[in-house]
């Protein structure tokens, strides 16, 4: 049940951040309702006021929104209802890889990554070009359904994706290196995503019985890294993965 009376809206209506953190306030005051409708909200709106906001909007909002879900039954059935509506108008013919990657994203927390995986065949089948243009945010709902053909197919080049995953590392942390001093655990947070892809890699060639490709991409993978410190965070990283 919810708690509390609705609070009156006020001047932060339009600041999706101020938005969002009193969607948070309200969850913790048990004022539910209040938080389920600051969170879609966000969900809505954010970026038309504040494009930068687009990752915190399919991660930490998203997360935020499911643990009012786990107090608050109706959060769930809202964020299922956004979902479905979304995919359905993909399945309609709608092209547009920023609203394949919200439905990833909320059947990721939803725990559901079948949906994408199935979604994502569908489109396949129906619109090819659309499809390879998703693939990459289809890629861990493939894997966990075990398509390693379908996954190859999207990843021609393992060793050269691998290449641009490794760049992308070199380059976070040395803007990093350039920045002042931050609590913030950026390096933490890099880490992790470059061995969440490499994992992905890993798994797609040893699924299609290509083990000393895997082999020999994982030593590359530690290889290219610059940085000691990350190098030896990877290497950690994919042990525990494995």
């Amino acid at each position: 049940m919810r708690r509390g009376k609705t609070r009156a809206l006020g001047r932060t209506d339009m600041d999706p951040s101020a938005r969002l953190q009193r969607g948070q306030e309200a969850a913790a005051a048990g004022r539910y309702e209040d938080a389920l409708r600051d969170y879609i909200w966000f969900h809505e709106h954010a970026l038309e006021h504040e494009p930068s906001l687009y990752g915190v909007r399919l991660s930490f909002a998203l997360w935020y929104w499911i643990e009012l879900a786990n107090e608050y039954p109706e959060a769930r059935i809202a964020l299922k209802r956004i979902r479905d509506e979304k995919t359905a108008r993909l399945l309609n013919g709608d092209t547009n890889r920023d609203l394949f990657h919200d439905v990833e994203s909320i059947n990721d927390r939803l725990e559901n990554e079948e949906a994408t995986y199935e979604l994502f065949a569908t489109l396949e089948k129906a619109k090819p070009d659309f499809a390879a243009v998703c693939a990459d945010l289809a890629m861990p709902a493939i894997v966990k359904a075990e398509d390693f053909a379908m996954a190859l197919r999207y990843t021609p080049s393992p060793g050269d994706t691998l290449s641009s995953y490794s760049e992308a590392l070199n380059r976070d942390i040395e803007e990093q290196e350039r920045q002042p001093p931050s609590k913030a655990p950026r390096l933490e947070a890099y880490v992790q995503i470059y061995v969440r892809r490499v994992y992905l890699l890993l798994k797609i060639l040893r699924g299609n019985n290509q083990n000393s490709e895997a082999d020999a991409l994982r030593v590359r993978a530690l290889e290219l890294i610059k940085s000691p410190s990350a190098r030896d965070a990877v290497r950690e990283g994919l042990q525990s993965a494995a």
